[in-house]
């Protein structure tokens, strides 16, 4: 009896704690990010990043078969691809200028921008409780950047930049899902990024050391469990649920920071970071409501995340 009820667990639970355990492994990827950028350059990391990400999944992608990177869309995957790579490359850059603490507080706008694109793209409802969480978001990211009163920093620009693009990443990967498999989504978007960093990688290489090879493989694995467990969030989970929990990666970041590098958020980043986290609630609250009624209990073992 007791593992029949722990088999079955709420629609909405299992997607918040799936994107808490992906919050953690992005975290302790972006801190190593963070130590190795020191001595590798940041297009360099997002390039190993992807060739070990996808060498992980390369026992998986055996075992599956041809199914696992069957598509029907190969044309949406490539710009989903290439939305990713962009934010991707502007992520990592802004991670070698500014605290990681920083960087995570700026990127809690990027729920603001898919709950945007989904109004505006997906037809989802724009309620005055959308709009109104959308400006207070916007407003807490302007306390972070304090404009006219600091001069924006670059790493602060390649922040909104990577926000920006990554929110139409999810956007299209919640298309992308109706008919593709998890493993099919994550690795297309693997390998377009991998052969997009590689790119940039030729003109400031460095062959790593053994330590930083082996920092390389770490960020590669964090990296590829955080975005499986967070695809399986999406698939099971509404998007703007799903990144309400996304906030808690300023309290890890914020952690990891002042264990690792002895940074810590001042008080205005804490600030602005409560204030984007409030309009989040705020747009979120009537769609987890709506989720209750629409989809109650639903087995964990039983529901289909993907196919194949």
């Amino acid at each position: 009896a007791a593992t029949a009820r722990a088999a079955r667990v709420p629609t909405a639970v299992a997607g918040v704690l799936l994107v808490v355990a992906a919050g953690a492994s992005f975290t302790a990827m972006h801190t190593t990010i963070k130590f190795v950028a020191g001595t590798v350059h940041p297009f360099e990391i997002a390039f190993f990043r992807n060739l070990f990400g996808f060498a992980v999944m390369v026992p998986y992608l055996i075992s599956a078969g041809r199914a696992a990177l069957y598509t029907r869309r190969p044309g949406l995957h490539a710009v989903r691809g290439a939305f990713n790579g962009i934010s991707m490359l502007c992520w990592f850059y802004a991670l070698s200028l500014i605290p990681v603490a920083d960087a995570t507080a700026l990127s809690l706008s990027g729920p603001l921008f898919v709950v945007l694109g989904a109004i505006l793209f997906m037809g989802e409802p724009g309620s005055f409780r959308r709009w109104s969480g959308i400006a207070l978001g916007f407003a807490g990211a302007l306390v972070i950047i304090r404009p006219g009163f600091i001069d924006p920093s670059l790493g602060v620009m390649l922040v909104l930049v990577s926000s920006a693009a990554v929110a139409v990443s999810k956007l299209i990967a919640k298309v992308l899902l109706r008919t593709e498999t998890t493993a099919s989504v994550v690795a297309w978007v693997t390998c377009i990024m991998m052969a997009a960093a590689a790119v940039p990688t030729v003109f400031v290489w460095t062959t790593p050391t053994l330590l930083e090879f082996a920092l390389l493989a770490l960020i590669g694995t964090l990296g590829t469990i955080a975005h499986l467990l967070l695809t399986r969030a999406y698939k099971i989970a509404d998007v703007t649920v799903a990144e309400a929990v996304l906030f808690t990666h300023l309290l890890w970041a914020a952690l990891f920071g002042f264990v690792v590098f002895g940074h810590f958020p001042d008080a205005w980043t804490w600030v602005g970071g409560g204030l984007i986290v409030a309009a989040s609630t705020w747009i979120v609250g009537r769609d987890r409501r709506a989720t209750g009624q629409r989809a109650a209990t639903t087995p964990w073992r039983g529901r289909r995340v993907a196919r194949g």
